[in-house]
């Protein structure tokens, strides 16, 4: 059932010109990585990057950023406007509730509105927390890990 509808948001978000969207996103998009504050080195992942908005502010801080997102049209276009700022950012296509990383792969894991449109299940939520290193902080923000970095206290 779940697998069905994920089908359809992957083409529905392709669909349009998201990031008309993401346009009106940008206050709430920085509020969290200023709230976050990723430092350079870091390793973040942004789950459900969409157009790869927040992939790109924390990428302009330095850190080492993966963009994951289920739609390939909203992959391409985040691909596009990444390269038209002269940031690197990967981003990969895939599903919040399974993440293709290795466990421990991220010093933080961060969502900011494509969370809302995952299905009901708790099984997105497991895989990101292990995907961030162990001993990682408590959640900051709705649908967002942070975790403890050498240079920082939990």
């Amino acid at each position: 059932m779940f697998e069905q509808l994920k089908q359809k948001q992957s083409a529905m978000w392709g669909n349009g010109p998201y990031e008309r969207i993401t346009a009106l996103l940008t206050e709430a998009q920085d509020d969290v990585v200023v709230a976050l504050d990723p430092a350079s080195g870091e390793r973040w992942l942004d789950v459900a990057t969409g157009t790869g908005a927040v992939a790109r502010l924390i990428a302009q801080r330095g850190a080492d950023v993966t963009g994951l997102d289920l739609s390939p049209a909203l992959i391409e276009t985040a691909r596009a406007e990444t390269e038209a700022a002269n940031l690197s950012v990967h981003f990969d296509v895939g599903d919040a509730e399974a993440l293709p990383y290795e466990d421990a792969s991220f010093d933080g894991v961060v969502s900011t509105f494509g969370v809302m449109s995952l299905p009901i299940t708790l099984r997105w939520r497991a895989s990101w927390l292990a995907s961030a290193v162990p001993g990682a902080a408590s959640d900051s923000l709705p649908g967002v890990r942070r975790a403890a970095s050498a240079t920082s206290s939990a």
